[in-house]
């Protein structure tokens, strides 16, 4: 199918008892809340990440408060991730869960997976994935909820500010069925308790779908005890408020200020205040079935 690595496989699909069960445990009725979530944010090309209002005024907000989104402590986090991938993903079998248009296949594909598949519910989306990286990487209309993979068909499931449109408890079952054991679920997730996101998001509504939901810590817990393992990172607690106001005076994000208080952030994130911060990479093992 491609001309060049990583390439890309067959899908593959298979009915499967087990999840049912995982469902009924989770106590949602498949198809009925979980595919309605997802469709609210994804169906309609004008919807959802990349297209209308939305994506326009998350362009605006990036804009005028760059240096929360370019910092040293976001980038500290964002290089996490990038070595988390660097180690698992050369030869193995990767999942872009919540694809949308492909971007990240660029992260991807330096590091040589056998096998890149991306999901998304979006047609349109698919679409231009397709358009993009297709010759490379296998990009199915799929509901990310229920999936069509057989069990345990991933060593690594990535995505980037998916899960908190999702039903969590659906989607991380889900994520943890399809995962090989010993395989890798990295995550990119906004967070529900940093006070300056709160008031970022208050002032800025059209920025974000009606179905967001930052995550909570109960939700990392459920999936660190289905998982069984887990090396999270958290990020942006002190810094997100003087980045807001660096962002409206200097020039780079890569400033004086904001390296003084990036070890603070560092600091905190190993405390209780992670929870309060305003993004982590979650990142589980599966080391239980």
């Amino acid at each position: 199918m491609g001309r060049a690595p990583p390439r890309a496989g067959g899908a593959g699909s298979s009915s499967r008892a087990g999840k049912s069960a995982r469902r009924q445990a989770v106590g949602v009725a498949p198809g009925v809340l979980a595919v309605g979530r997802q469709r609210k944010r994804l169906q309609l090309p004008e919807q959802g990440c990349g297209h209308g209002e939305e994506q326009q005024q998350t362009r605006d907000l990036r804009t005028r408060f760059q240096h929360v989104f370019f910092g040293p402590n976001t980038k500290w986090l964002l290089d996490y991730v990038d070595e988390l991938i660097a180690a698992k993903a050369p030869g193995g079998t990767v999942l872009d869960y919540g694809c949308f248009t492909g971007d990240l296949y660029g992260m991807l594909a330096p590091f040589r997976p056998a096998r890149i598949v991306g999901i998304d519910i979006s047609e349109e989306g698919i679409r231009q994935a397709r358009a993009r990286y297709g010759q490379f990487v296998e990009y199915l209309v799929m509901d990310a909820h229920r999936t069509r993979f057989p069990d345990a068909t991933f060593d690594l499931v990535v995505g980037r500010s998916i899960l908190h449109h999702l039903d969590w408890e659906v989607a991380i079952t889900e994520v943890h069925r399809i995962l090989k054991p010993g395989g890798l679920a990295v995550f990119t997730e906004p967070l529900g308790g940093n006070p300056a996101a709160k008031v970022i998001r208050a002032l800025t509504p059209k920025a974000r779908t009606p179905d967001e939901r930052p995550v909570v810590r109960r939700q990392i817990r459920f999936a660190d005890e289905l998982f069984g393992s887990n090396r999270h990172r958290y990020a942006n607690l002190l810094s997100v408020p003087l980045a807001m106001l660096t962002s409206l005076g200097l020039k780079s994000p890569d400033n004086a200020i904001l390296r003084a208080v990036d070890p603070i952030d560092r600091f905190l994130s190993r405390t209780p205040l992670r929870y309060w911060m305003r993004q982590a990479a979650l990142v589980w093992t599966k080391t239980k079935d």
